[in-house]
């Protein structure tokens, strides 16, 4: 303030003027020091609402972050629980599945014990099957067997009445008899059933499987003709019914299997059903 009279009365002011020059003066200082004062409260607000800008700035970060956090954790616990769900829905599939082939394993025992039944019942029928089949061979074989004996037995009467038919030819046929007496167990040639061809050729076959001296071959076959068969045979001289290709002209003649014989037989014969054309010729 007295800066302020001095500088009036400088300037010459004096009374009422300088008073009035001083209050003027101290109200510009008031206002100077308001207008500061005004400016330091300004800037003081604003450093606070600065400081107060970024606490709520750091505040909202806080939260951001927060929120990020519990977001996060969120997500974690949502990818928890969905891998708890799918380890659960693994576990039920897994219980399913073992559950189905449990059930399969059942189903399959069962089929294979239906199959195994189904397959012994088969092997008993078929077992039965062959028994009978067995059963049905051996009364064949037996038939046939009696059938045999039947014939042998026909034969030899056959035989005896052709000796007693030709008595003057009494020593050939007890010669013939003899060699029957000798002969193998072979079914004796039944005039009118066998033929002549396919009998000589099995009487051949068995004779060379014996290992026989040809020279016996004629002796032998005698043994096991019949009817018209043994005629041709007690025809011949001595000497030619020991020489069995002599005695087996003479039977294919007799029986029209001369080479136009043996033609007509060809055309007139036929293949039996699954016969080949090697077992037909």
């Amino acid at each position: 303030m007295e800066g302020y009279i001095e500088a009036g009365e400088k300037m010459g002011l004096e009374g009422e003027v300088l008073h009035k020059f001083v209050q003027q003066a101290l109200e510009r200082d008031e206002r100077v020091k308001e207008r500061e004062a005004q400016r330091v409260e300004a800037a003081k607000r604003e450093k606070e609402l600065e400081l107060e800008s970024q606490k709520l700035e750091a505040e909202a970060k806080r939260q951001e972050t927060e929120l990020e956090k519990m977001r996060v954790q969120a997500a974690e616990r949502d990818k928890e629980r969905q891998e708890k769900e799918r380890e659960r829905q693994m576990e039920m599939e897994k219980m399913k599945w073992e559950a189905e082939e449990r059930e399969k394993g059942k189903e399959r025992e069962r089929q294979m014990e239906m199959e195994k039944m189904k397959w012994e019942a088969e092997e008993r029928e078929k077992e039965k099957e062959r028994e009978r089949q067995m059963e049905m061979e051996k009364m064949k074989w037996e038939a046939e067997e009696r059938e045999k004996e039947r014939q042998e037995k026909e034969a030899e009467r056959r035989h005896q009445l052709e000796m007693r038919r030709y008595g003057p030819e009494r020593g050939a046929l007890e010669e013939m008899e003899s060699a029957r007496a000798k002969a193998p167990k072979l079914p004796a040639f039944v005039d009118g059933k066998d033929e002549v061809d396919a009998f000589l050729q099995r009487f051949e076959r068995f004779a060379s499987s014996n290992g026989w001296r040809e020279e016996v071959w004629a002796s032998n076959l005698s043994a096991l003709l019949t009817g018209k068969a043994l005629e041709v045979y007690s025809r011949l001289s001595n000497e030619d019914a020991q020489d069995y290709d002599k005695v087996k002209v003479a039977l294919l003649k007799r029986y029209n299997l001369t080479e136009d014989g043996f033609r007509n037989k060809f055309r007139q014969n036929k293949p039996d059903k699954g016969e080949s054309p090697e077992q037909f010729l």
